[in-house]
């Protein structure tokens, strides 16, 4: 989404907002004013014998009846709307502050940077290897935590029985403090993983006085028949 795109969408959210929080107060200004006539209606009502009434024909008396019954079954309904309108707001309110939470706490990058691993059938001992930087933002030490999401094929399919080692070097980040995130693949043992192209998702945060994402990379694992068959695969594409 483009800055104009961006800063448009607020204004309308923002101007909803506004036309919501109107309509509450309006809304509410309304039901409580027919509440105040049904009041008086029904003072009005229960005086008439008092004042001496007594001999108003049976005939107004079933009228009078009639218009209360459809006056509080409107009054009803305008409760109704208010409540459904007040959890329409509460909604769009909940939704807006989860939307500025996100961004805040993960930042405006949705598509992941990628890392290449690469491994070799021939050689299933061998582990397929990668790294990436980080940097603490936080004026202490911080510990790293990792989150893998499951290897999985082209179509989606998981593939189960690859290991993978993740190690931090330092393994405490200093205050503002660059360091390396280092992974090993281990192919030997899993199931069904024939020559192709695996991928997995992977999330590095840092434990400091709060948590806080700091990488999330796309992890592109290349299995060839041999290393230098993959290579010269990917050499003449």
């Amino acid at each position: 989404m483009s800055k104009k795109e961006s800063e448009s969408r607020g204004k309308d959210e923002a101007q909803t907002l506004d036309d919501l929080r109107k309509l509450s107060i309006t809304a509410a200004h309304e039901l409580l004013s027919g509440f105040d006539r049904l009041k008086q209606l029904r003072d009005d009502w229960e005086g008439s014998d008092v004042n001496g009434r007594v001999d108003e024909s049976q005939k107004r008396r079933e009228r009078a009846k009639a218009l209360a019954y459809e006056l509080a079954r409107h009054e009803i309904k305008h409760a109704e709307k208010i409540l459904s309108l007040s959890h329409a707001q509460a909604d769009l309110l909940f939704e807006h502050a989860r939307s500025l939470v996100r961004r805040m706490r993960y930042g405006d990058s949705p598509s992941p940077a990628v890392v290449e691993l690469r491994a070799a059938t021939s050689e299933p001992s061998e582990p397929a290897v990668g790294s990436l930087g980080i940097r603490n933002p936080f004026d202490t030490n911080a510990d790293p935590r990792f989150h893998l999401g499951p290897f999985s094929t082209q179509s989606g399919d998981e593939v189960a029985g690859l290991k993978v080692k993740l190690s931090c070097d330092p393994s405490c980040v200093p205050p503002h403090g660059d360091a390396e995130v280092m992974l090993e693949v281990d192919i030997e043992g899993a199931e069904g993983c024939a020559p192709g192209v695996y991928f997995a998702e992977l999330t590095v945060f840092l434990v400091g006085v709060v948590e806080q994402r700091v990488a999330r990379r796309l992890l592109r694992l290349r299995i060839g028949k041999t290393r230098e068959g993959e290579r010269n695969e990917r050499g003449g594409r």
